[in-house]
């Protein structure tokens, strides 16, 4: 049982088991650095496969599926080494930062210079979105409007997206750049954005002239966030080194952690 997958530099994806503390696959997946790692979540896709999907700087979008990659390990081995192949792979016509998939079809979304929509079955992208920015560089699917997309921008902008149009819904822009954001999952008309002004915001995506909330605490730049599946509480990683856990209605930290060899928390 393969309990999450991690993307490094050099073009490599592990597949670990919690429980075991093991790897049980090493995927040489793109010959550049790992952009950006997504599990498939469609309600069609069948619940005894997992299927996560992978992008790097070759401009490669992947598909794995971990039933593959199990037969793959018994049949295809040459010496300690296992070749693995994808069970699709998609390429794009520009570098691709970060991935997220759709909650119930079997679509996903990518970030770059422009926001890219593909369909498992179309070998280019159904839809483009561009709205003048330099580059997107994270976006997330809602959990509940799973049409809507929401992105952070280099050009310290927010911007909302409906899959179904071909025009972007909202933008707004903050003082600083915004390194990530999620979606409350229990709320889903509210998402957290990571600032590099060391504070997230929470914004009504209904209201978005102002934020209902701003969470501090962090020195630096906030890196990644992820919420509890409860939406009660989410988590943060930064440039100054800690992590810390947030409830999604106070403004101020209830718990950091950090260590004297810990360096920067790039995702989490």
């Amino acid at each position: 049982m393969v309990d999450f997958v991690t993307g490094s530099v050099d073009g490599v994806i592990v597949a670990w088991n919690l429980h075991t503390k093991s790897e049980t696959h090493v995927i040489s997946a793109h010959k550049n650095a790992v952009r950006g790692l997504t599990y498939a979540n469609p309600s069609h896709i069948n619940l005894t496969d997992s299927i996560f999907l992978s992008t790097g700087d070759d401009k490669a979008i992947n598909i794995w599926s971990l039933n593959n990659l199990d037969k793959q390990k018994k049949v295809r081995k040459q010496g300690n080494k296992v070749s693995y192949q994808p069970k699709a792979q998609y390429t794009s016509k520009t570098i691709v930062s970060n991935i997220d998939h759709n909650y119930e079809e079997s679509k996903f979304a990518t970030a770059g210079s422009i926001v890219q929509v593909w369909d498992y079955e179309r070998s280019e992208p159904i839809s483009k979105f561009d709205w003048g920015m330099d580059s997107v560089h994270h976006l997330r699917f809602n959990p509940s409007e799973t049409n809507l997309i929401a992105a952070s921008a280099s050009d310290r902008s927010i911007c909302l997206y409906d899959i179904r149009g071909n025009t972007p819904l909202k933008r707004l822009f903050l003082k600083n750049k915004s390194s990530c954001l999620c979606w409350n999952p229990y709320e889903p008309i509210n998402f957290v954005v990571g600032n590099e002004d060391s504070n997230c915001y929470t914004f009504d995506m209904r209201k978005l002239d102002e934020a209902k909330m701003i969470h501090k605490d962090h020195t630096n730049a906030i890196l990644d966030i992820d919420f509890a599946p409860t939406g009660k509480e989410f988590v943060t990683g930064s440039f100054d080194k800690t992590i810390r856990i947030f409830p999604f209605n106070n403004g101020r930290s209830r718990e950091v952690y950090h260590t004297k060899r810990m360096q920067q928390v790039n995702a989490i």
